[in-house]
């Protein structure tokens, strides 16, 4: 039983890595609308956060070297993060 598990990839996956990736990711998702919250306009929210995918891809390939198909879930959960926190301070008022 063993063998069989220690074949399949979930088995090694680096999980501080992913981890890493996760925080950093929500902590920007909380961060981003926190900023903004004064700014009307989507496009700034939507720069910054254009601008993290290539940083947390290209730490990715150099650092953390998690899946893409992780990270990349990661980032899309990210941005329903942040949409749902946008919506928070927006309808605060």
């Amino acid at each position: 039983m063993n063998d069989l598990i220690d074949k399949q990839y979930l088995a090694h996956i680096p999980t501080l890595p992913l981890l890493a990736v996760l925080f950093i990711t929500i902590s920007l998702a909380y961060y981003l609308p926190y900023h903004f919250r004064n700014v009307y306009d989507p496009i700034p929210i939507t720069k910054f956060y254009s601008l993290y995918s290539i940083v947390i891809f290209l730490a990715n390939l150099t650092i953390f070297h998690v899946r893409w198909i992780l990270v990349l879930g990661i980032y899309l959960t990210g941005i329903l993060i942040l949409v749902f926190r946008s919506n928070h301070y927006f309808y605060k008022r």
